[in-house]
């Protein structure tokens, strides 16, 4: 380990100092829902946040609906007479 003659490490922060250090992150989180929630939705980009933010709580979102082929006879793929009779 290195050290530095005559230093000494930083002091360390107590409960009440880093929770007010807690508080700013948490003030910016809270001004930031209340803005993607109210009027933010309106733009794609936030939307997309919206479903990022419901994945990491365990939501799963998916839009889009399974592709379902119809069924059809080889003869409407095949005119007359092929090979796949």
């Amino acid at each position: 380990m290195l050290t530095l003659e005559g230093g000494s490490p930083p002091p360390k922060r107590g409960d009440a100092a880093r929770a007010v250090g807690f508080i700013r992150p948490w003030a910016f989180g809270l001004g930031s829902v209340a803005y993607l929630f109210s009027v933010g939705w309106v733009k794609w980009k936030n939307r997309a946040v919206i479903v990022e933010l419901c994945r990491h709580f365990g939501y799963s979102y998916d839009i889009r609906e399974p592709a379902e082929l119809p069924d059809v006879a080889t003869s409407a793929l095949v005119p007359g007479a092929g090979l796949l009779d």
